[in-house]
């Protein structure tokens, strides 16, 4: 069993994901959804008991701006808290991001949640994950910055319970602008989609930048 905080964060963020799939991969009996809540909305006040997480601005810059970088072949941390990967989270879509040179990827698995035709995940999952995926960029080039746009070609069906390969890698460097561009392909090696997406740091972020 899980003995650390983030142990425990990780085991049952991993259980809350399998129910929330299970609950869109299957019929369900009125009778047991309503067992269910009803488990559920007796634990709402034990989780809400503790004090909310302080996530203040500037420590959150300051953690990505001087984070671990890893060396090549080697992965990233994983934020247990990130919305979109972090292990920790219920919400997310978990996967380990290792750097490859000047590249970055990462093997995801999109689950029955995530599907929007059938056997296809929605496109919005696919644009998040980049969005997501660029963030390491950041983190790689130890800048704090927001998403100013994206932009995601798809090519085919994103499938639904396969692998699927991302990948992410800087297009170009200014003073507060990252260019990140990217792709995601299936096992087989089909191009599945590609994506560019322009990063901005905000100038009360860049050191020694006039008010």
């Amino acid at each position: 069993m899980p003995e650390s905080i983030e142990e425990a964060h990780v085991y049952a963020a991993r259980r809350l994901r399998d129910v929330m799939h299970a609950f869109m991969a299957h019929e369900q009996d009125p009778s047991a959804l309503i067992a269910f809540a009803t488990v559920l909305e007796s634990h709402v006040p034990v989780l809400t008991a503790g004090p909310l997480i302080d996530r203040s601005g500037e420590d959150w810059a300051a953690s990505r701006g001087n984070g671990f970088v890893p060396d090549d072949g080697e992965y990233f941390a994983n934020d247990l808290r990130r919305p979109f990967s972090g292990a920790g989270n219920p919400f997310s879509v978990p996967y380990d991001v290792q750097r490859k040179g000047h590249r970055i990827e990462a093997k995801v698995v999109l689950r029955p949640g995530f599907e929007g035709a059938p056997k296809r995940s929605h496109g919005g999952f696919v644009a998040a994950i980049f969005d997501d995926l660029a963030g390491y960029l950041l983190a790689q080039e130890r800048r704090v910055a927001f998403t100013a746009w994206i932009r995601v070609d798809y090519k085919a069906p994103t499938p639904i319970g396969e692998p699927i390969v991302y990948r992410a890698w800087v297009d170009n460097l200014e003073e507060r602008k990252l260019l990140a561009a990217g792709d995601c392909l299936d096992e087989s090696g089909q191009l599945l989609a590609t994506c560019k997406a322009l990063f901005v740091t905000p100038r009360d972020l860049v050191p020694d930048s006039p008010a």
